[in-house]
């Protein structure tokens, strides 16, 4: 099992399966062979089979963490957050102190769309673990959804203070800040998002749209340009800012657009 766990650590994900395999046909009911197996499947995106494994994993020790938080990102995958939140649950009576149990199931909560459920438990995910830069993110991400955009401001420069690279965390940043108006901020955000990740193309959307309402529009057209060469499925929103913001156009011919959209 040593072997088949270095194997995993080093990306040689094959020879772990069938290290694991050979366990199983040994030891049927090797709680940790499934485990890996489990994790194995899962990130190959073989969900029934990792369903499987998990569960064997589980049925000898109904009460070992780590599994249920497989078992639950498991059900999560498959669009099943009832059973993903009961496995949550489970683990969070076993450790509730302990960060990953809370950070799932905020996110779970955020998928159903339980907005006040899901603040609290990364409220406390936060308050137990302060420097969890994703639970500031994911909390962030609640209180916008729940159109509190001064507190998610506050969680989401929590975050981005722990781990600065967090392009998604800057273009969060952004929306709140474009929900305040703040469009200089909001504009500041989405570059710092496509410096992080050049190929952000809702970062360049929205950096365009800040920046048509600024009445910069030659760089406004710039970050659409960015947004179309990396996505040309942007077109529509693209389009649509163009056409109906202050400092917009109006486009009777849209093939056109589309060519200058494309032009390097």
């Amino acid at each position: 099992m040593g072997q088949a766990i270095s194997d995993m650590n080093a990306g040689r994900t094959d020879v772990a399966a069938e290290i694991c395999a050979g366990i199983l046909s040994r030891a049927s009911a090797y709680p940790p062979a499934h485990q890996l197996l489990a994790v194995i499947y899962l990130a190959q995106g073989r969900l029934s089979d990792a369903s499987h494994h998990i569960l064997s994993s589980l049925k000898p020790r109904p009460d070992h963490v780590p599994s249920l938080l497989i078992a639950a990102k498991v059900a999560r995958a498959e669009h099943d957050l009832v059973a993903a939140m009961g496995y949550l649950r489970r683990a969070m009576s076993l450790g509730p102190r302990e960060p990953e149990p809370l950070y799932q199931s905020g996110l779970v909560l955020l998928e159903q769309g339980q907005l006040a459920a899901a603040v609290d438990v990364l409220k406390l995910l936060v308050s137990l673990h302060p420097s969890h830069a994703h639970g500031w993110f994911s909390l962030g991400t609640a209180l916008q959804q729940s159109s509190l955009c001064e507190a998610a401001s506050v969680a989401l420069l929590r975050s981005i203070e722990l781990q600065p690279q967090q392009a998604e965390a800057w273009f969060a940043l952004g929306l709140v800040q474009q929900d305040m108006r703040d469009f200089s901020g909001a504009a500041t955000a989405f570059r710092t998002a496509l410096q992080y990740r050049p190929d952000f193309a809702e970062a360049a959307v929205n950096l365009g749209i800040v920046l048509q309402v600024c009445g910069a529009c030659e760089e406004a057209f710039n970050a659409y340009q960015k947004a179309y060469q990396i996505r040309p499925e942007t077109f529509g929103r693209i389009a649509s800012a163009l056409t109906s913001g202050p400092s917009g156009r109006l486009w009777l011919d849209l093939s056109i657009l589309r060519q200058l959209l494309a032009a390097i």
